[in-house]
C-alpha cells in the first residue's frame, strides 16, 4: 500500500494552471490511477520518486524554502521533488508513467 501522503497527492493535487494549455496526458493519468490500485507496500525511495516526479509534472518547480529538519516527512519530500528542479513537466511526465509501469510490473511478478 501506499504512504497515506503519496496516495493524498496524488488524489488531490491542485491542477497547475500552466499545464491546462497543454493536452492532458492520457498515459500520465492513467498512470496515477493505475498506482492507486497497487496493493503492496512499496519501499519509501519509491515512494518518494514517485510523489517527487508527480509533483513535479503537476506543480513544477519545488518552492525555494525547505521545510524544517524535524519535518522529517516533509523535509524527504520536499527534497525529492527538489532533486528534480528544472525537470520540464512533460519528461517527468513520461519518467513518472515509466516508474508506474515498473513498479505494476515487479507486483505482477510478485503475484506470479
Amino acid at each position: 500500500r501506499l504512504l497515506p501522503w503519496l496516495a493524498a497527492a496524488v488524489a488531490s493535487a491542485p491542477p497547475d494552471r500552466t499545464l491546462r494549455a497543454k493536452p492532458p496526458s492520457s498515459d500520465f493519468e492513467a498512470a496515477a490511477a493505475t498506482l492507486q490500485s497497487v496493493k503492496r507496500r512499496l519501499p519509501v525511495a519509491t515512494q518518494l520518486q514517485l510523489y517527487a516526479l508527480y509533483k513535479q509534472s503537476t506543480q513544477g518547480d519545488a518552492p525555494s524554502d525547505a521545510p524544517s529538519s524535524l519535518h522529517v516527512t516533509a523535509s524527504a519530500k520536499w527534497t525529492a521533488w527538489d532533486a528534480l528542479r528544472g525537470c520540464e513537466a512533460a519528461r517527468a511526465r513520461q519518467q513518472y508513467v515509466a516508474a508506474v509501469s515498473a513498479v505494476v510490473t515487479s507486483a505482477d511478478a510478485a503475484k506470479a
